[in-house]
């Protein structure tokens, strides 16, 4: 009987590499989250957009998914990626949400009053991600100065001292 190999097509060279390509890039672990990476993401884009309508709940659900979203892609959650650079535009932008929330439900009031403790806890969980973000950009200064780093900084102070005029200091 003739041979069978001449029968069959010879194998293509592609075809043997082919699963060993998909393999490598399955295997390839996603880019580590940056600063810069979180203020181009889509949680950072639409809550922005959602702080500028108004819609300061959706605003702030779409801001705790990002947050969660880039711990897990740091590897998890933890004291290690409380302050990783890639939170810090999430936490800023949290801040002045919480801020531009609690200035709408007082408009018309010179300050807050005493028994208002919604606004108490919204302000102190405001104060906690705007000053989270102060020391991340503190520390990225510090490590690696820029213009943008500084006007970031700038203007978390800025939302801080509103922050406080608000609370009566």
């Amino acid at each position: 009987p003739p041979p069978q190999a001449e029968d069959a097509p010879p194998p293509q060279a592609e075809d043997a590499e082919a699963p060993s390509r998909s393999t490598d890039s399955a295997l390839k672990a996603p880019p580590m989250p940056t600063y810069e990476s979180s203020e181009r993401s889509q949680h950072f884009i639409v809550a922005k957009s959602l702080l500028k309508e108004g819609d300061f709940e959706t605003a702030l659900s779409t801001l705790e998914e990002g947050i969660q979203e880039t711990i897990a892609a740091l590897g998890g959650d933890g004291e290690p990626y409380t302050f990783h650079e890639s939170l810090a535009p999430f936490h800023y932008l949290y801040g002045t949400t919480l801020l531009y929330s609690i200035e709408e439900s007082t408009d018309g009031a010179q300050q807050m009053t005493v028994g208002d403790e919604d606004n108490v806890d919204d302000m102190q969980i405001a104060w906690e991600n705007l000053d989270t973000a102060r020391t991340i950009f503190e520390h990225m200064i510090a490590e690696k100065p820029s213009d943008k780093l500084k006007v970031d900084l700038a203007q978390v102070l800025l939302r801080e001292g509103d922050l406080q005029r608000q609370n009566g200091n």
